[in-house]
């Protein structure tokens, strides 16, 4: 890797190869991303060994069915008809939704309706009218795992089948949680970023401030998130960072005790939350629910909450309230805080399954 960047280095020197400031910074900022995100450690090792795996043609699985992927899809068909008031008979489901995503789709819901129903069974196989579940974002119902929320299905369900059907026909109280086979689109989650900073790539300050620094947002959606990493605990509360549009205005704060609190005009709308992994997330959909993660015991929560915004309208200005942390020493402050719009695209199943 050395002889890579020294060779590059020497022979990219005509000009026009030389990267400018904002490019460097884009660039390092890419490839630690990456790292953070990735640990390409053993991928070597692992491919190699991937490799020699699938060029063994001595059957190392010692398989000896030849129609395996036909009773994978008529087992799953044979489920997808328990959860779809109209479902498409075998023929059509093998031409029209085998071939799309709209399949992977289906499996999904088939798993969490499994893991579901395995919570919830009782020993003979029924269901109790009420009951007691822990849910997650899977269910659009982002509670922490401590907090069950009771659902109640209206009768006693006689097996699996019969919990099956709730998909489709009367779903459960207080949300629907058992999903049906209809609609089978997949939803990709796309983040625009429309500002960040970082230790290795600060914002321009003057007068050499290093806090309250408040930037416009020309956002098209207020489908926002806010991600941020901090180093040490702030020594007084303080409004890690302050959206605002032309009515209201949403701070993060957090304490000495590194609790979190989401405030709407001054109010606080969220509970404390401890984030003693000083990394959090801060998630707006545009009807106004609010979902604040944070890393606390090098666990993930989750809270959930809603603010009733003035107006329905796009954030107009960021502003980041904690300084930067020093790039060289072990500061407490900001190591960096990234502003997205969220934009969701589904992608529908074949045309002909609206018919």
């Amino acid at each position: 890797m050395t002889a890579v960047i020294t060779n590059f280095t020497t022979i990219r020197r005509r000009p026009g190869d030389i990267l400018t400031p904002a490019q460097y910074r884009s660039v390092v900022e890419t490839i630690l991303g990456i790292l953070r995100t990735y640990d390409f450690s053993d991928f070597n090792d692992a491919y190699v060994q991937f490799l020699d795996h699938i060029q063994n043609f001595q059957d190392p699985h010692k398989v000896t069915q030849t129609d395996f992927g036909i009773n994978i899809i008529e087992r799953t068909h044979a489920i997808y008809q328990l959860m779809c008031l109209n479902p498409l008979p075998l023929d059509r489901f093998k031409t029209e939704i085998v071939p799309t995503l709209g399949f992977l789709e289906l499996i999904r819901r088939i798993v969490l309706n499994r893991y579901l129903y395995n919570q919830v069974k009782n020993f003979d196989g029924s269901v109790s009218q009420t009951v007691d579940v822990w849910l997650g974002p899977d269910w659009n119902y982002p509670l922490q795992k401590q907090t069950p929320i009771t659902l109640s299905f209206g009768t006693k369900l006689a097996d699996e089948a019969a919990f099956l059907r709730k998909g489709w026909t009367v779903n459960t109280t207080p949300i629907p949680v058992v999903f049906n086979g209809e609609n089978l689109v997949s939803q990709i989650i796309h983040r625009t970023c429309v500002f960040h900073t970082s230790v290795t790539s600060p914002y321009f300050t003057f007068n050499g401030q290093t806090k309250d620094y408040m930037t416009a947002l020309a956002l098209a959606s207020n489908d926002v998130s806010l991600q941020a990493k901090s180093r040490g605990a702030p020594t007084s509360t303080i409004n890690l960072a302050t959206l605002r549009n032309a009515t209201d205005r949403l701070d993060v704060t957090m304490s000495p005790d590194t609790k979190i609190v989401v405030k709407l005009n001054g109010t606080a709308i969220s509970a404390s939350t401890f984030c003693d992994g000083l990394e959090w997330s801060l998630d707006i959909t545009r009807r106004g629910g609010i979902t604040l993660t944070t890393i606390h015991g090098n666990r993930q929560t989750l809270a959930y909450t809603t603010g009733n915004f003035s107006a329905v309208a796009p954030f107009t200005s960021l502003q980041v309230g904690q300084a930067l942390s020093n790039a060289t020493s072990q500061t407490p402050g900001l190591l960096e805080l990234t502003a997205s719009i969220v934009s969701r695209r589904f992608i529908p199943p074949h045309t002909s399954l609206a018919t």
